[in-house]
């Protein structure tokens, strides 16, 4: 019974780890440039920017429908499966728009809007199904190196992508050179639908799916939930996961237009950009896991969300490319502490019982965000045209926006600063003037709970 356990275990890992890295290189050859093939057919620098983030909105509102499927009595790795071949088709009428080399906003919109809706329908059903596959005391080092297989995987796709569309500006076959992305992209996505559909998922145990752990055992949650006096709650966790990402996407999306139209830096120069904040990541990750493993992943999260608050501000003080890459390579550090830390989290805070409504509802708060934070800047940047002044204005705006969420968060953890500190003293081994308590020492389901980024942000 402990070998088939384990056996499972081990497939499981396995095929996840493969998805997550099929899933990486369609985001390094297809998402990433989606921006990008908006200005290749001439739609403009708002529009490049806004392709990305306002076809999010209808996704989040398309994903809506998860937890009334899942209800109806499918399977949680069939809706998955469904929903990542629903999100594979969207890039083949890219293709074609590609090969024949325009493409309408509208018809642009369709396609990232339909991108979307199946990335996200199945992201809920995802965790919660996850959840069940990989045990506790393994997650944080198994998602570290899960997260590091899929960074790599997107940084070598969006270096390949940025070499070819280098080679084909030079040689007059640019739109022609995004179809062969997209088409890569699609099977990419292929692939990793067939390795979800090889996960073995065990059969659940009604107890385990019925209720959470708290309830079955309140004297003894109770005791638990004393012992972590102030651990982030889902529902503040979702406040602050989507006041961060609104605050990114105001001047997020805007960097791809920022850095090739107004800093003119070539296809190469740009994906050597992005590749430096995805190396670091890969780089920072096994750190990371590491601190989320003896801390938890509360403190993790709040070391990210501090690391993130200067980095626009950062592009403002030069454009020379080897001071971006210097930012780029804080940034990347940056993200990887919040990415694991809120991915984390979202196990830590939110009960597995209800994990398929309350991601649902972090994805609508989430993509609500992120479509609002991206029709700010756009909004602002056609009010002061696409120049200097104009871009820097976002990228303030967006340093002061995750500031102010970043006290929100501060505020809803009873030791939040002291744990803060704890955390950075122990990065740079400095003494501790006093103990700080664990924060998360608790098991996930036993605590009863209320309730993409950017990598150039």
């Amino acid at each position: 019974m402990l070998g088939n356990h384990l056996s499972r275990l081990r497939h499981n890992m396995r095929v996840s780890t493969a998805d997550a890295t099929s899933f990486g290189v369609m985001v390094g050859v297809g998402e990433t440039y989606l921006p990008a093939f908006a200005l290749a057919v001439g739609l403009g620098e708002v529009t490049a920017g806004l392709v990305g983030s306002l076809p999010l909105l209808i996704g989040g509102i398309l994903q809506a429908i998860s937890p009334w499927i899942l209800r109806k009595g499918v399977s949680e790795q069939v809706w998955v499966v469904g929903a990542s071949i629903l999100q594979g088709c969207a890039f083949i009428p890219l293709i074609i728009a590609a090969i024949h080399g325009q493409m309408t906003l509208v018809g642009l919109m369709i396609c990232a809007s339909l991108y979307w809706a199946g990335g996200l329908a199945g992201g809920p059903a995802w965790n919660s199904w996850i959840d069940k596959l990989i045990p506790k005391p393994i997650r944080a080092y198994y998602f570290a190196g899960r997260t590091r297989a899929a960074q790599i995987a997107t940084c070598c796709g969006f270096l390949g992508a940025g070499a070819v569309l280098q080679l084909s500006r030079n040689g007059g076959w640019e739109t022609h050179a995004f179809a062969i992305l997209f088409a890569v992209a699609w099977l990419a996505r292929a692939c990793s639908v067939g390795m979800l559909a090889l996960h073995r998922s065990p059969q659940a145990k009604p107890s385990q799916t019925t209720k959470p752990r708290l309830e079955q055992n309140p004297a003894h949650s109770s005791s638990v939930v004393a012992a972590v006096p102030r651990v982030v709650s889902a529902r503040n966790l979702i406040i602050y996961l989507a006041l961060v990402q609104g605050m990114v996407q105001v001047s997020g999306p805007f960097y791809t237009p920022y850095m090739l139209k107004h800093l003119h830096i070539g296809y190469l120069g740009f994906a050597t950009l992005i590749a430096t904040a995805f190396i670091a990541k890969i780089i920072a990750l096994s750190r990371w896991g590491e601190v989320a493993k003896r801390q938890g992943a509360q403190r993790l999260l709040l070391l990210g969300g501090a690391l993130i608050v200067p980095a626009p501000m950062l592009w403002i003080v030069s454009s020379n490319y080897f001071w971006l890459l210097g930012v780029q390579t804080l940034s990347g550090i940056g993200w990887a502490a919040y990415e694991l830390g809120f991915f984390l989290m979202l196990f830590e805070s939110v009960p597995i019982a209800g994990r398929v409504r309350l991601l649902t509802i972090y994805n609508l708060a989430n993509t609500s965000a992120w479509c609002i934070g991206a029709t700010v800047g756009g909004l602002l940047l056609h009010q002061m045209g696409t120049s200097s002044l104009g871009y820097y204005t976002l990228f303030a705006i967006s340093t002061v926006g995750r500031g102010a969420a970043l006290i929100f968060l501060l505020s809803c953890c009873g030791e939040a600063v002291q744990a803060l500190q704890y955390s950075g003293r122990r990065l740079l081994r400095l003494p501790q003037p006093q103990k700080v308590p664990e924060l998360l020492s608790a098991q996930p389901s036993t605590v009863l709970t209320s309730g993409r980024q950017d990598l150039a942000a």
